[in-house]
């Protein structure tokens, strides 16, 4: 007799679980991007979807963790579906600081704003890679595709290469242009938000791997931010 949890009422839960998910996923990036735009726009105000979508996010995280509570309660999971599940609690922790985070970003937006191509392009640099590296870290943890997942733990490098070079750029802009120091402190917290987003996105790969092995990697990567 097959256990409790291999039963199809818990596969069909695991799948309304990866709704669940994917639908708050999918609000963070939808987030990310219209942050990214009213910051573009110098919009320092959250448009009513951005502020929409965010408080989604919010309630999404409880949603997705009180189904964890109940399917752990109902079914009692072990192994590997124990494991997803545990991680999932942080999954969503990661996801609601995302958008939490693109709240931020947009708030950053200023007139007038810093004129740096090179800047602006190691930015846009950043964002793409962080969007990609939050769409994969989550198909690998539903997937459990450690593979994957190990892909955008290289990819957080990226990254940070972009953020470096960015910090560089606007040095070197301010160097030559130094009455332009005021207007380049959003240029750097927004960085440093995009970059962030990026942690967060390895956090979730990170939470992958231990989802589909058991491995512990946080603390393997001298790199990990928390």
């Amino acid at each position: 007799m097959p256990s409790p949890h291999t039963l199809h009422p818990f596969e069909a839960e695991l799948e309304a679980l990866h709704a669940e998910v994917a639908t708050m996923t999918e609000r963070c990036q939808r987030a990310l991007g219209l942050a990214l735009d009213g910051f573009r726009q110098r919009s320092p105000q959250p448009g009513p979807e951005l502020s929409g979508l965010v408080d989604l996010v919010d309630a999404d995280e409880s949603t997705v963790d009180a189904h964890v509570l109940r399917v752990l309660a109902l079914y009692q999971p072990v192994a590997g579906d124990l494991r997803m599940l545990l991680a999932t609690f942080k999954l969503t922790t990661d996801l609601d600081r995302i958008a939490q985070d693109s709240l931020s970003i947009v708030r950053n937006a200023s007139t007038p704003l810093l004129t740096e191509p090179a800047a602006s392009a190691e930015l846009d640099g950043m964002a793409a890679c962080v969007k990609g590296m939050l769409r994969d870290a989550v198909r690998a943890f539903f997937e459990r595709d450690p593979k994957l997942a190990q892909d955008v733990i290289e990819r957080d490098r990226t990254v940070n290469l972009h953020y470096a070079r960015m910090l560089e750029d606007i040095g070197a802009h301010l160097r030559t242009h130094p009455t332009d120091a005021g207007v380049s402190v959003p240029f750097f917290k927004v960085g440093r938000y995009v970059e962030r987003i990026g942690d967060h996105a390895k956090n979730i790969a990170e939470e992958a791997i231990f989802a589909s092995l058991g491995d512990d990697v946080r603390h393997r990567d001298p790199g990990h931010t928390g």
